[in-house]
């Protein structure tokens, strides 16, 4: 085991930003599309979160004879491309700074690089042995697995936005033999592996659910949704202050109501009724996100409601229900569920296509129609099945938040 400063294991490089070397924005690497049709494709990597950093692509102006002479990176026709032999680390340096990722040299042989993030190739084994005696090598991949919960960690605590390379190369780091390295590697390919595999499921269960319904039998006629349905109208007052205002009656007041926002997670807040709120009591309905989120549903129980400014409540009418041969609180509770994923995909196609950020309700209730369809029991067969999707998928995601929260802990071996 060896305690090793960073600086003296890597090397750090970061893209271009001269006036000979103009940073890789999107208008300049727009200037390359043109080649791209003719020369290979180099990938430019940036310090988002999304598709392993993918920022862009360049073309590959290089010969391998300019491969050749350069160690890590080489600059041509306004492009800095490094070349990545022996596999290499980045680092994102804003943004969701601190995080890690591990470039192979099969996957990455060549790339570029924005200004948000660093990438740091390892010194010879030779020149880190001179000043640590008992190392005896590294794998990158091993390091990122291992120290990515470190450095994202480090930035959090420091309450950064951006990381310093100052800092970065002062970290010392527990460094043991390389075969212990690959054991540990083992443990960590096991976790990541099961990892994957769950997003791949939830990736499934997620495209399960955004697909419309398909029905084989034709159905006698269709109606508007208003036909259907009825809403409650958001409360622009019931903001964070609103409810803070209104909160402090709670103690006197017999009728509390749930206040629900643009998000399924939490109650927003509870206040007392209020004539002037717009609220249904003791109902059961949908509760649909109409400002960030817009187009998602979630199912209400039996309870007092109201919203704030970025949702609104959908109530079936009373009397479509024994249309909709609805004849109990729990006949209710099924059609609504069954509303529920029913009409979200075709809410949130809305949405997409029209490329709204606000979904305007009032306005949708008289404009998409929906076929007449009666509560039966293959409703209800449709209902169960949705229901074990979710619960699968709650599973799915608990047990992936377990697995995250593990990784981005610093795990000691014995």
């Amino acid at each position: 085991m060896e305690i090793i400063k960073f600086k003296d294991m890597f090397t750090p490089f970061r893209g271009a930003n001269t006036k000979n070397m103009p940073e890789l924005t999107e208008r300049e690497t727009y200037k390359f599309l043109p080649y791209l049709e003719k020369f290979e494709k180099i990938s430019v990597l940036s310090g988002s979160d999304s598709k392993e950093g993918l920022f862009g692509f360049v073309p590959n102006f290089l010969t391998p004879e300019d491969i050749k002479e350069k160690n890590h990176y080489i600059e041509k026709n306004k492009i800095r491309y490094f070349i990545n032999k022996e596999g290499c680390i980045t680092m994102i340096r804003c943004g969701n700074a601190g995080k890690l990722s591990y470039r192979s040299s099969e996957k990455y042989p060549l790339f570029s690089l924005t200004t948000s993030i660093f990438t740091f190739f390892k010194q010879e084994d030779s020149k880190i042995k001179l000043k640590y005696s008992n190392f005896d090598g590294l794998d990158l991949k091993w390091f990122y697995m291992r120290f990515n919960p470190l450095f994202s960690n480090l930035v959090n605590r420091e309450g950064l936005s951006t990381i310093p390379l100052k800092i970065i190369n002062e970290v010392d780091l527990e460094v043991p033999e390389i075969k212990i390295q690959k054991k540990q590697l083992e443990l960590y390919e096991r976790v990541y592996h099961l990892k994957n595999n769950l997003r791949k499921k939830i990736e499934v269960i997620k495209k399960i659910k955004e697909k419309s319904f398909e029905f084989d039998n034709q159905f006698e006629s269709e109606k508007m949704l208003s036909y259907f349905l009825k809403y409650v109208s958001r409360n622009d007052a019931l903001s964070e202050e609103g409810i803070y205002k209104r909160s402090q009656g709670l103690v006197n007041s017999k009728e509390k109501i749930n206040v629900l926002s643009g998000s399924f997670r939490n109650i927003h807040g509870i206040v007392p009724f209020e004539e002037k709120i717009h609220a249904v009591k003791m109902k059961q309905g949908l509760h649909i996100i109409t400002r960030g989120d817009a187009g998602k549903l979630e199912y209400l129980p039996i309870g007092n409601y109201a919203t704030n400014t970025n949702a609104m409540l959908l109530l079936l009418k009373d009397e479509i229900k024994k249309e909709l041969n609805i004849n109990s609180e729990e006949d209710e509770k099924i059609y609504l569920m069954f509303l529920k994923y029913y009409l979200e995909p075709i809410f949130l196609k809305y949405v997409s296509s029209s490329d709204l950020s606000v979904l305007p309700l009032t306005k949708i209730l008289d404009i998409i129609k929906i076929s007449i369809i009666k509560l039966n029991n293959n409703i209800k067969e449709i209902v169960k099945d949705y229901e074990k999707l979710e619960e699968y998928n709650q599973n799915l995601n608990n047990s992936s938040m377990k697995i995250e929260n593990l990784l981005q802990k610093e795990i000691i071996f014995n």
